[in-house]
């Protein structure tokens, strides 16, 4: 379903500073163990459980218990760095909420308690694509505008303060003029997501975490940037283009202006200029040709902002990951939908792919 998204600036502000501080904090290594003891459950609510032995948590991730090996070495490294660390695995927490609906449900509600009891909780991890740790489908009753009733969200798992359900009719996060939002949009934690489906992406993905941040590569890519952005209507027609929503060429300026002064940034737009009319393809600066250079030659940071998918054409010339550098590869703010997945689609041409894919 196409959909108009521009990059919210503060979001990419906020995302990149936690990511920092992930990377600078430094403090001696924690050892610490997080269990629930038995307890009550509802068919609703989560559980009432004690601790056993409790320590800090300040990142938690949630994935299969095939993947906990692979992540330990993950875990050891952030609690070393001051950020203690720990995996939850997703067959722990489906057998203490036996009572609840789906591992949705089960997730968020383990994830309430374990902020309930653990203070300093920030940073939430999902360590599996759509299929092992599923978004919620949050209901907008947005179908009568043209587009679907229920998007995919993993904010979800961020309001903990209630479970998006408050009214017991089955749509989670919807809105009502009666009662409000079902959602908790005050949000508890800091939540991402590693699109992975095997161990072998997690590997990877781990080793390039490690990599980056223990002994990263040495040269001038680490202050390289990339801005680009794309149009979602033609500009040279008036009955389409609408240039505060069909245009990202303001919101790359807007990141330029704040990233200039500690980046050398390269900005390549379709069309470089708001008002629409003098749009050619001359002057179509986003194309495979040209962006495929920089990623290949390493560079620290892509900011992107576009259309994730438009009548399968709008960035259908961006969706190779041929020639991608091994080592120096950026870390990719896509503001648009169907950011996450792990591998190629057919339907899905998207730049993320190119630098966060596992495999």
């Amino acid at each position: 379903m196409p959909r108009r998204v521009l990059i919210n600036v503060n979001r990419f502000i906020v995302l990149f500073v936690v990511f920092l501080l992930l990377g600078i904090i430094t403090a001696p290594l924690y050892n610490h163990t997080f269990q629930l003891t038995s307890g009550s459950v509802d068919s609703k609510g989560p559980a009432t459980r004690a601790l056993k032995e409790p320590d800090e948590v300040v990142y938690a991730i949630i994935a299969p218990q095939s993947f906990e090996s692979s992540l330990q070495p993950l875990v050891d490294w952030k609690t070393q760095k001051g950020v203690p660390t720990q995996v939850f695995t997703t067959e722990y927490i489906i057998g203490q909420y036996p009572g609840l609906p789906d591992l949705e449900a089960k997730v968020h509600a383990f994830l309430e308690d374990l902020e309930d009891d653990e203070v300093n909780l920030t940073y939430v991890m999902l360590a599996g694509d759509s299929e092992i740790i599923p978004p919620r489908y949050l209901y907008t009753n947005a179908y009568f505008i043209g587009f679907t009733d229920y998007y995919a969200g993993d904010v979800y798992y961020a309001g903990l303060d209630n479970d998006w359900d408050t009214d017991d009719d089955g749509y989670y996060g919807e809105y009502s003029t009666s009662s409000g939002f079902d959602a908790d949009l005050n949000f508890d934690v800091t939540v991402g997501r590693l699109p992975i489906d095997t161990s072998a992406h997690v590997d990877n993905v781990v080793d390039k975490v490690l990599t980056y941040e223990k002994n990263p590569p040495v040269g001038d890519w680490v202050s390289k940037m990339e801005i680009w952005g794309t149009i979602m209507d033609a500009p040279n027609d008036p009955t389409k283009y609408d240039s505060w929503e069909d245009n990202a060429y303001k919101v790359g300026e807007k990141v330029y202006d704040i990233m200039k002064d500690n980046y050398s940034v390269n900005r390549r737009y379709d069309y470089s200029k708001l008002p629409g009319g003098d749009y050619t393809l001359a002057t179509d600066y986003l194309k495979k040709s040209v962006v495929l250079t920089p990623v290949n030659d390493g560079l620290s940071i892509i900011n992107y902002a576009g259309q994730a998918w438009y009548d399968g054409t709008t960035i259908a010339h961006y969706n190779s990951n041929t020639g991608m550098h091994d080592t120096n590869s950026p870390t990719a703010w896509p503001s648009r939908c169907s950011s996450g997945p792990s591998g190629p689609t057919t339907s899905m041409p998207t730049s993320c792919r190119w630098c966060s894919r596992a495999g």
